[in-house]
């Protein structure tokens, strides 16, 4: 993180159209996976919050956004409505 600036940003691009169930799954795995290791170092827990483009990972007044997308062939695949 830059100095004064509390928020990261990271992107996922999946093989797959990102579907809600794959995003809360990856989010779900993210947030037992960090839980898992500040247990072991005795710091604060971390949540993992969904959104619309991916999901937030915070931490005593940190964050991590993950922005999930797909490869750019995937998009063809996507129904109107979606896109």
């Amino acid at each position: 993180m830059m100095a004064g600036k509390n928020v990261a940003d990271i992107v996922v691009i999946m093989k797959t159209l990102p579907t809600k169930e794959a995003v809360e799954g990856l989010s779900n795995k993210v947030n037992e996976e960090v839980n898992k290791l500040t247990r072991a170092m005795g710091t604060g827990s971390v949540t993992c919050a969904c959104n619309e483009r991916g999901f937030t990972v915070t931490a005593a007044g940190a964050a991590v956004r993950v922005l999930v997308t797909t490869l750019h062939q995937n998009l063809r695949k996507l129904e109107p409505e979606v896109g």
